[in-house]
């Protein structure tokens, strides 16, 4: 089996500056495989196509429902990018993901 790679927060904040999310972007955004990226993608074309756009081509969603889909809070994952360069007011102020807290609607079982 391969080994899976993991992309830092400045790699995944790196694939989120383009407009449009191809397979690649959603594989490093998501952490995900070739297939799952494929599927994710499939499922946000059907998504906007329900809402009644057009796509430029099929091969690309746009970045927005990419980064909605995963739920991604961009703002926090800056400052970790932050803190992987060394930044010093970031490292002042370090992140303290022990203290995170979920609504019920963040956690579902």
């Amino acid at each position: 089996m391969a080994k899976r790679k993991y992309y830092s927060a400045s790699e995944q904040l790196q694939a989120m500056t383009s407009q449009w999310a191809d397979n690649k972007s959603i594989k490093i955004i998501g952490g995900v495989g070739n297939n799952m990226a494929g599927k994710i993608r499939q499922e946000i074309e059907e998504q906007i196509k329900k809402e009644g756009y057009r796509l430029p081509r099929s091969a690309v969603v746009p970045m927005k429902y990419v980064i909605d889909y995963f739920k991604i809070d961009i703002n926090y994952l800056k400052r970790l990018a932050s803190l992987e360069r060394g930044d010093e007011n970031v490292r002042k102020n370090q992140i303290n993901t022990t203290n995170c807290s979920f609504s019920s609607n963040d956690v579902r079982g």
